[in-house]
């Protein structure tokens, strides 16, 4: 039976109110191992009901560098089963009543939190079993470096580190004067670097606030000034429209006259034209129209 239906009906046995809590001990929740010998991870229960093929005991694995938990180990009906880098490692416990496992060639990277989950028919562990379990590990050899100019008034930057070990090596500097060591200033500690970048953050912030502030402004006083020029020529525009108008409007007026008049004359001329024609019907004594 899977773990997902084993969950599922103790789940609807437990809101039935049929399911009874199964009692985990962990003796020794706390383990430290050196690297490359076995680890025991004792874990006991007691179940209301008969050990049989319904059993089944799960162990996890919460891993302490990347915090991903991983599978271990998997009982289920007489059948075992280990996973991942346990694979061929684990040896557990054929003792009723026993969830213990024996892990094999311990490495840096099994350090971490180790949990039990046990299911017997109805019987449900109210919560996990939990052992926190290190591998002890001498650190390897420490890389170092230097980063900034050797010169007076430079501000240099010492690192160190080692790539395992466990627990994890911490490093103190001290200066090595005349054959004499003596520890580093106060300011040469991780603090005062800290400090020097808080500071340097803080102006470069200043820095940008100020550039910004100078564009918004030279922005504005542009716009300004070529809101002032559109302004002026406008008026200009408008200044010199009436007195170009003016001329046009007196020449308008002054030829108005002389086509009247020549439009008179036209009109003298045919009406004594027509005149001069009628003038049998007349007479020829007719005056003409002034």
């Amino acid at each position: 039976m899977s773990p997902a239906v084993l969950k599922t009906l103790a789940l609807i046995a437990a809101l039935s109110g049929s399911a009874v809590c199964m009692q985990i001990t962990i003796p020794f929740p706390n383990i430290n191992v050196t690297v490359g010998q076995s680890a025991t991870l004792n874990a006991t229960y007691v179940s209301s009901s008969p050990i049989g093929k319904d059993l089944f005991i799960t162990w996890n694995f919460l891993e302490h560098y990347s915090q991903t938990t991983k599978p271990v180990f998997v009982i289920e009906g007489g059948n075992y089963s280990a996973a991942g880098n346990f694979k061929n490692r684990v040896t557990p416990s054929t003792t009723p009543g026993v969830a213990t496992i024996v892990i094999s060639n311990m490495q840096p990277r099994d350090t971490g939190t180790y949990s039990v989950t046990v299911y017997n028919q109805l019987d449900i562990s109210a919560s996990p079993g939990q052992i926190q379990l290190t591998v002890l590990a001498p650190p390897s050899t420490p890389h170092c470096s230097l980063l900034g100019a050797v010169k007076t008034g430079h501000r240099l930057s010492l690192k160190c580190y080692a790539e395992t070990g466990m627990p994890r090596p911490s490093y103190s500097w001290n200066k090595l004067s005349d054959g004499v060591l003596s520890p580093t200033p106060p300011g040469m500690g991780d603090g005062g670097i800290i400090a020097a970048a808080i500071i340097a953050a803080i102006l470069v912030a200043i820095i940008i606030v100020v550039i910004v502030w100078m564009v918004v402004i030279r922005k504005k006083k542009k716009e300004k000034l070529a809101g002032t020029e559109m302004k002026s020529m406008t008026q200009e525009k408008e200044a010199a429209v009436p007195a170009q108008a003016a001329p046009a409007t007196e020449s308008l007026l002054a030829a108005q006259p002389a086509q009247a008049n020549e439009y008179s004359d036209h009109h003298e001329e045919h009406v004594i034209f027509a005149t001069s024609e009628n003038g049998e019907m007349d007479g020829e004594n007719t005056p003409a129209v002034a």
